[in-house]
C-alpha cells in the first residue's frame, strides 16, 4: 500500500497544477507516520519528480515544502542504510543551495552521532567536496566540518585529490575553503601534513597576495596549524616565519598594511603561546611591532594586541625572557596601557583585564623571580604600589567590568605582595567583606574566592581582621545578613 501510495504521488508531482496539494499531501502522510516504513522515504530521495519541485525557478513556497518533505526522508537515513550514499548524492548536488545545506546537516548530524567514517563511498564525498564551489558560506562552512573529519581516512584516493586540487584554479573564497580542510587534516598528524603538502605549499606562495582580506584569513589557518608542533616545524622548515617578518618590515610601504598588523601579532602571538622562547628570540621585530601597537593606542587594534601580549607572557619563562630581553619596552607598554585604560569603551577594558589576568597568571609555585617580576609589572600598570586602581573598577557598577577586574584581584592574590597591596589599600577588605552592596552573582563568587585567600594567609592582617575574614569564608558565599526589629511602643 505504501509503495503504491508512493508511485502515485511521485506521478502527481508531474502536473504542475497538482504540485501544491500533492506536496502538502506527502508532508502530513509522512509526518502523521513517522514510523512509515523507509523504502517509501527512500523513493522521494531519488526521485527526480521530487526534487524539481524544489528547483530555484519555483516558487519560494513550494521550496519551502519540498525541504520540509526532505527533512523528513533525511532524518530517517543512518550510516548502515542500505545504499546510503546513493540516497544522499542527489540532495548534495540539487541547483538549490538549501537542498545541499539539507543534506550536509544531515551528514553532520550521522557524523556526531557514529563517526564511523568508512562508511562514505568515493561519489559522495566528490558530492560534498563540490560543496565548497556555494556561493552560500554556511554551505561551505558544513562541507568544511565534513570534509575535515571523512578526508582522514579517504584523502590518498586519486580522484578525490584531483578533485579537491581542482578547485585551488577557482575564486578565492573556494580556495580558502580547500585550504581550511587541509589545515585540518594536516593539523592531526605528521602523516596527515605531509598528504596535504601540495595544498598547504601552494596557501603559503599566495601569502605575497596584494588582496589584505584573503591574506588574513591565511594566517589565520596558519595560526591553526602552528598550534600543533609537527606544523611549527613545517613553517620554519618551509620559511614561513622568516616571510611574514620581512613583510611584517615592509608593511608602510603598503597603504592599508596597518590592518595587516593585527594579524601579523595573532600569528606570532598564537605560537608563542605554546612556544615563548622561539618567538620572543627568534623573532624580535614582532614583538617590537607589538609594543608599537599598543604605544600607538588605537583603539581597533587593541584587542589583538592585548590578547598576544597574554600569549607572550602566560608562561613563566614568556615573563621572564620579556623581562630580561625587553624590559625598557615592557615598562613603556604596561604605562601606556594603564594610563589610557579610564578612557577604553566597556568591552575593551572587560577584553583588557582579561589579558592582565593571563599576564599575571602563573601555573604552580611562582619562583622569586616571577614574584619580583610581577610585582613590578603591577606597579608599572596601574603606577600604584597598592591596589586603588583596581579598587576603583571592583566598585565599577557595570558587571562585566567588575567581575573582570575582581578575576584579576583574585590572581594577585596569590603572590604575597599582592595580598599586602590589598590589605595597604583603604577600604578593600571592607569591601570585599560588605555583603550589603553586592547583589551580582558572579561577582559574589569572585569576593568570596579572595576571602578564602586571604582568610588563608599568616601574619598579614590583624587578629580582629582575620577573624572577620574567616567568619565570611565559614558563612558561605549566599550567606544574607539577618536584620533585626525592634518593637516600640506606640508602633
Amino acid at each position: 500500500m505504501s509503495e503504491e501510495w508512493c508511485r502515485e504521488k511521485l506521478e502527481k508531482l508531474q502536473v504542475s497544477e497538482e504540485r501544491m496539494n500533492t506536496l502538502e499531501q506527502i508532508r502530513d502522510h509522512l509526518t502523521q507516520n513517522p514510523s512509515l516504513e523507509a523504502a517509501v522515504t527512500r523513493n522521494f530521495l531519488v526521485s527526480p519528480e521530487f526534487f524539481s519541485c524544489a528547483d530555484e525557478t519555483c516558487g519560494s513556497e513550494q521550496v519551502a515544502l519540498t525541504c520540509d518533505i526532505l527533512t523528513i526522508c533525511l532524518s530517517h537515513l543512518d550510516l548502515d542504510t542500505p545504499n546510503f550514499s546513493r540516497l544522499l548524492e542527489p540532495s548534495l548536488s540539487h541547483q538549490n543551495q538549501n537542498v545541499r545545506l539539507l543534506a550536509l546537516n544531515e551528514l553532520i548530524r550521522i557524523l556526531h552521532r557514529r563517526p564511523d567514517i568508512n562508511t562514505f563511498n568515493e561519489n559522495l564525498t566528490i558530492a560534498v567536496i563540490k560543496c565548497l564551489e556555494s556561493q552560500l558560506t554556511t554551505v561551505g562552512s558544513a562541507a568544511i566540518e565534513i570534509l575535515s573529519k571523512i578526508l582522514l581516512v579517504s584523502y590518498k584516493e586519486n580522484a578525490i585529490k584531483t578533485n579537491l586540487l581542482q578547485l585551488l584554479e577557482q575564486r578565492d573564497v573556494v580556495r580558502c575553503r580547500v585550504y581550511e580542510v587541509a589545515v585540518n587534516l594536516a593539523r592531526a598528524s605528521p602523516e596527515m601534513l605531509d598528504e596535504v603538502e601540495p595544498i598547504i605549499s601552494r596557501m603559503i606562495g599566495e601569502l605575497d597576495s596584494d588582496d589584505i582580506l584573503f591574506k588574513l584569513n591565511l594566517l589565520e589557518l596558519l595560526v591553526i596549524l602552528a598550534e600543533q608542533n609537527h606544523g611549527v616545524v613545517y613553517l620554519e622548515e618551509k620559511g614561513v616565519f622568516q616571510l611574514v617578518t620581512r613583510q611584517v618590515e615592509e608593511v608602510s610601504k603598503h597603504p592599508l598594511g596597518s590592518i595587516l598588523i593585527p594579524g601579523y601579532m595573532k600569528f606570532f602571538g598564537k605560537i608563542a603561546y605554546s612556544q615563548p622562547q622561539r618567538i620572543i628570540l627568534g623573532y624580535p621585530r614582532m614583538v617590537h611591532s607589538l609594543f608599537d601597537c599598543i604605544l600607538a593606542g588605537e583603539i581597533g587594534a587593541m584587542p589583538t594586541a592585548l590578547d598576544t601580549l597574554g600569549n607572550l607572557a602566560h608562561s613563566s619563562q614568556g615573563k621572564i625572557i620579556l623581562d630580561s630581553t625587553y624590559s625598557e619596552r615592557m615598562r613603556e607598554a604596561l604605562e601606556s596601557l594603564g594610563h589610557s585604560f579610564r578612557n577604553y569603551p566597556t568591552d575593551l577594558k572587560v577584553r583588557a583585564f582579561n589579558a592582565f589576568e593571563v599576564v599575571f597568571k602563573t601555573e604552580g609555585i611562582a619562583s622569586n623571580e616571577i614574584i619580583e617580576i610581577t610585582k613590578k609589572w603591577h606597579q608599572q600598570l596601574t603606577g600604584y604600589a597598592d591596589f586603588r586602581f583596581l579598587l576603583e573598577f571592583s566598585k565599577n557598577p557595570f558587571p562585566d567590568i567588575k567581575i573582570a577586574c575582581l578575576s584579576l584581584v583574585k590572581t594577585l592574590c596569590t603572590y604575597q605582595w599582592g595580598i599586602l597591596a590589598l590589605r595597604d589599600t583603604a577600604g578593600f577588605v571592607e569591601f570585599l567583606m560588605d555583603r550589603r552592596v553586592e547583589f551580582n552573582k558572579d561577582a559574589l563568587f569572585l569576593k568570596y574566592d579572595i576571602n578564602g585567600i586571604l582568610a588563608n594567609t599568616a601574619d598579614v592582617f590583624d587578629a580582629h581582621t582575620l577573624l572577620q575574614l574567616k567568619r565570611y569564608v565559614e558563612d558561605g558565599v549566599l550567606y544574607i545578613e539577618g536584620v533585626i526589629e525592634v518593637a516600640v511602643d506606640g508602633s
